[in-house]
């Protein structure tokens, strides 16, 4: 007896469910499981409280970070603990009388009915792809006559298959026996949940790594999974209710409000079954292409800071910054300034925005370790010039709620949800401008027809020009969704077959030119790129000086990075939000040579069309009392869809930014 404790009084309210008889023949019952760090430690502890007294555990693993997000025992003062003592003590913490024989070497062949010895019930808590270990403990549970559950995790789901004397084994319904690797996974997915429900919400396959060994979970989950083992066990060790058996599933989902019961004669060999394996086998090797490679985290407190800096966004992913570490506290940046021949980067407004959005960047960076910055711009003869970067360590000082957002935002060019932006979102997004800077606002269906119309028209421009079909000859990165140092094709907007002709098309620059200024030639480009979306968002924005004097010649340079600061802080905002955001350079750029008679192109054609563009963006900028010459940049925002981003630019590796001073 342990003092204190009293094992009638500790499980009495579970009285009513179960007679008093089954709680005293469940306190008399062991139960084994293997693996006590998912789904098994919770099994551990919910069969613990519903008066189990014996238990066999088993696990080799201890307790690290990654574990935090769903294994009961997975706490700070856990770290690096053997989890199997962990759920010990923390079972016994429940009931100090349990008898808990413990197997920290794990199971194997050697110990296999050693660790099934005395045992009513075995309980599934390996990991998922254990494969042999656990067709082998199946394997020995069913030469055993012990009967056997599992129910796994599958997304915000519980799948419960069990395995019960004289029924289909586990064997004969997963089929490992001779199977490759791969073969196992997908059966094993597929019977574990064969309407794989679960695959209706993974927003982010690329989080999916079975390459690796690597999937996503969630509390939840593994939550309802002891809830459903626990029911299971009762039923079974006191032989009251129905136990569906394989080659019966059951599976709930939480997230879908569903539950499926579903029968599979045959197991793995079921010609559904396996027309569904073949499929997920498909689905599976093709979400493990085009994963950005992992970049080893960068050593030292100024090297961290410009890792997370260096995610600032450019024009068409160009990077124009190189990295001069002079100390630990000071920072030269090499701007190299406008790129020659590139039409977009109208008076090199562009680029020096980039460098703005590079600053704050910087500056929340440098939140994040307790640092200040301050910074100034000195502009080279030749263009581009040197930003130079001072941190100071501030006592208290807190890292930026923004900071969090840096490397995760980006462009979003597909239509948006038809939901407007609220109050509180949009007085946040004003907030984030500070004090020089305001932002107008275009929401009705009728202003976003508008201002789409005007973003297609510069659409159709920069796809007929010989001069910006050559940048996008350089820009676009076919090959690889995610870009270190251009845009991928799958995140221009375009659907797959307008892609395919793109790419056809700008093989040659001649055929691209021509294709463009043919009769509805960019007429598909216009409508997937710039009028769809345009329609689907919550509207279009301007951002604006609230001066209405231009800066001086001598200040235009700083004042134009402080408007990519500000861009910067109102993109995060938005991103902190849940809002996605996609820029309208292009119209920005032609309406800028237009208003100022400047010839940027051979075609003759180009100067009076960009002067129309001028005058239809300057009456919808006079409409809300503003002047093109105020505007500093132009957009649509809203919420996204719910799949995420399968494709966006990324960067190219620190090391590739940093350059050494050349004495």
């Amino acid at each position: 007896m342990n003092e204190g404790f009293n094992y009638a009084d500790a499980f009495s309210r579970t009285l009513g469910w179960v007679t008093e008889l089954e709680l005293k023949l469940l306190r008399h019952k062991r139960v084994a499981i293997a693996g006590v760090g998912g789904v098994g430690g919770i099994h551990l502890l919910t069969l613990t409280r519903l008066g189990i007294g014996s238990f066999n555990i088993a696990d080799m693993d201890i307790f690290e970070q990654a574990n935090f997000n769903r294994q009961a025992g997975a706490m700070m003062s856990t770290l690096g603990q053997p989890k199997v003592e962990v759920m010990a003590r923390m079972a016994r913490d429940i009931n100090p009388e349990l008898d808990i024989r413990i197997f920290p070497e794990g199971i194997g062949e050697s110990n296999y009915d050693d660790f099934l010895k005395d045992v009513d019930l075995y309980v599934d808590g390996l990991d998922f792809f254990v494969f042999e270990v656990r067709a082998a403990i199946f394997a020995a549970c069913n030469r055993l006559g012990i009967p056997a559950i599992t129910v796994a995790p599958m997304g915000m789901a519980a799948s419960l298959v069990n395995f019960l004397p004289g029924k289909m084994s586990f064997e004969k319904y997963f089929g490992f026996q001779g199977a490759s690797e791969h073969q196992r996974m997908s059966r094993f997915l597929v019977g574990l949940s064969p309407r794989v429900l679960h695959r209706h919400y993974l927003v982010d396959p690329q989080r999916v790594d079975m390459a690796n060994q690597r999937g996503a979970s969630t509390p939840m989950a593994c939550q309802l999974c002891a809830g459903v083992a626990a029911t299971e066990a009762l039923k079974i060790l006191l032989g009251r209710g129905r136990v569906w058996s394989a080659p019966h599933a059951i599976t709930y989902d939480a997230y879908l409000n569903k539950q499926v019961r579903t029968w599979r004669p045959g197991g793995y060999r079921n010609p559904l079954s396996r027309l569904l394996v073949a499929v997920i086998t498909r689905l599976l090797a093709r979400s493990a292409k085009a994963k950005p490679e992992p970049v080893t985290a960068p050593q030292g407190t100024l090297a961290s800071m410009l890792d997370l800096a260096r995610w600032a966004q450019s024009g068409d992913n160009e990077q124009p910054w190189r990295f001069e570490a002079l100390s630990e506290t000071q920072l030269l940046v090499h701007f190299s300034g406008n790129s020659e021949g590139d039409v977009y980067d109208y008076d090199g407004q562009p680029s020096l925005i980039s460098l703005g959005c590079l600053v704050e960047s910087l500056r929340l960076a440098a939140s994040r370790f307790g640092r200040s910055m301050a910074w100034r711009y000195e502009a080279a003869a030749g263009g581009g010039g040197l930003l130079h970067a001072d941190f100071s360590e501030v006592q208290g000082l807190a890292e930026d709620p923004l900071c969090d957002f840096v490397d995760v935002r980006s462009v979003d060019r597909r239509p948006y949800q038809l939901r407007p932006l609220t109050v509180r979102q949009k007085q946040a997004l004003v907030d984030s401008l500070g004090e020089e800077f305001c932002v107008c606002w275009f929401e009705g269906t009728a202003e976003r027809w508008r201002v789409s119309r005007i973003n297609s028209a510069g659409c159709h421009m920069r796809l007929r020009l010989r001069e910006t079909n050559l940048i996008h000859q350089c820009i676009v990165d076919w090959d690889r969704a995610y870009s270190p140092d251009r845009v991928p094709a799958m995140a221009i907007g375009a659907s797959a077959p307008t892609r395919s002709m793109m790419r056809w098309a700008l093989a040659d620059i001649r055929r691209a030119t021509f294709i463009g200024n043919l009769p509805g030639g960019t007429l598909a480009s216009q409508w997937e790129m710039e009028l769809l979306p345009g329609m689907f968002c919550a509207g279009h924005f301007l951002l604006l000086r609230r001066h209405r004097d231009p800066p001086a010649a001598a200040d235009r340079d700083v004042a134009t990075i402080r408007a990519g600061q500000a861009l910067q802080r109102f993109w995060l905002t938005a991103t902190s939000l849940g809002l996605a955001l996609q820029p309208s350079v292009a119209t920005l750029c032609f309406a800028y040579y237009g208003r100022h008679g400047m010839s940027f192109s051979a075609d003759p054609t180009a100067l009076p069309q960009a002067r129309g563009v001028a005058a239809r963006f300057a009456k919808l900028c006079a409409e809300h009392d503003a002047r093109p010459d105020e505007v500093v940049f132009m957009g649509r925002i809203g919420t996204p869809r719910t799949k995420p981003l399968q494709s966006r630019s990324i960067r190219r590796p620190l090391a590739e930014l940093m350059v050494e001073r050349d004495h």
